[in-house]
């Protein structure tokens, strides 16, 4: 079966997600307690959250069976996300996956113990989601869409 640079993506995302928390898998003895990944997202879920969920099942990883994907959304009312990143918290995750600044902002308010992982970000320096690209220290990372002005030579993505 060939996988789609979709899959592949969302796949790829999921596997260090996973990694990340410890439990892989096929490693042993099924886990006691199954991962859990918070995904929290401003608006309505986009064709990304289903790309996601399509990456995690081509590595084996099923919502509900040997992981689980708590889901949260502002509906389009950003003023809801640090409630709803709070919501994550006192769920125990193991990982948030933050769509864009908005939720990873929230996400850091609420927390510094669980990891943060957020899709893409245009200023994480200037929005204080990391202290600098090459050191983002703390508990939160992602990609960053650099723009001209601080990187006229690369490419639009820079994962960090």
């Amino acid at each position: 079966m060939k996988l789609t640079r979709r899959q592949f993506v969302g796949g790829a995302a999921g596997l260090g997600l996973v990694a990340g928390c410890g439990r892989l898998p096929g490693q042993g003895q099924q886990p006691a307690n199954v991962p859990r990944i918070g995904f929290l997202a401003p608006g309505a879920p986009q064709p990304q959250h289903e790309a996601f969920r399509e990456g995690l099942r081509a590595l084996g990883y099923v919502d509900g069976q040997n992981i689980t994907i708590e889901h949260r959304s502002a509906e389009g009312r950003e003023a809801r996300l640090p409630e709803l990143a709070a919501e994550l918290v006192q769920l125990r995750v193991d990982i948030i996956l933050a769509a864009g600044t908005p939720a990873a902002v929230a996400a850091k308010q609420v927390t510094n113990a669980i990891p943060i992982v957020f899709g893409a970000s245009n200023e994480p320096v200037e929005a204080g989601l990391v202290a600098s690209i090459a050191r983002p220290g703390g508990n939160i990372t992602g990609l960053s869409n650099l723009s001209s002005h601080s990187a006229p030579f690369f490419g639009e993505r820079t994962p960090f």
